[in-house]
């Protein structure tokens, strides 16, 4: 009876120190999961902030682009001008020379 009483008692100081080691295991494996939880909010915001850069760019960029085509469009629009002016200011030059000649 002794004997069973001790070898109780030694497996009771052998289930105490395993369930220590686990209490262990668990408390490092819930610390490691609360650092990786704020590196994933870390992450996450991280990355709505990206996509709120990305928006902003998006819309700039946009913008940027519309401008350009009123500007282009300005542009041909000044250089089609310029070259009916010019043509009229030939075709004017022309007729003056032919009248020119045509007075002597």
């Amino acid at each position: 009876m002794r004997q069973e009483v001790d070898h109780m008692r030694q497996r009771c100081g052998e289930l105490e120190t395993e369930n220590g080691k686990q209490h262990k295991i668990i408390m490092s494996a819930d610390a490691e999961r609360l650092r990786q939880k704020k590196e994933l909010d870390q992450v996450i915001n991280e990355r709505d902030i990206l996509g709120t850069q990305l928006i902003r760019r998006n819309d700039e960029l946009s913008t940027s682009l519309r401008e350009n085509k009123d500007s282009t469009k300005h542009f041909e629009q000044g250089r089609n001008t310029i070259q009916t002016e010019t043509r009229g200011y030939t075709t004017l030059e022309t007729r003056s020379q032919e009248i020119e000649k045509r007075e002597k």
